[in-house]
């Protein structure tokens, strides 16, 4: 797939529970895959529940260890507010 570069990256992430090591694996092969193809950012929309706060931690650790910095918000009004306000 070609992308254009300079895009930003929203994911919904409101279901996700606490994940394995594999899913780390794959989450750094996209992260890689959207730095090869020029992207601004990711913004994420977050569950709210204990398991899913987990899941966003290992998320934050994975896009950290990928040398990418991510936003976090609790709707896609609220991840979409941010980017058209950077913008």
């Amino acid at each position: 797939m070609q992308l254009s570069p300079d895009f930003d990256v929203i994911t919904d992430i409101t279901k996700v529970q606490s994940a394995g090591i594999e899913s780390a694996d794959e989450l750094s092969k996209i992260h890689q895959f959207l730095k090869d193809s020029g992207f601004n950012q990711i913004v994420r929309m977050v569950g709210q529940e204990m398991d899913q706060v987990i899941g966003k931690i290992q998320f934050d650790i994975v896009s950290k260890e990928s040398g990418i910095e991510s936003k976090s918000f609790n709707t896609i009004t609220e991840a979409e507010t941010y980017l058209d306000n950077l913008y």
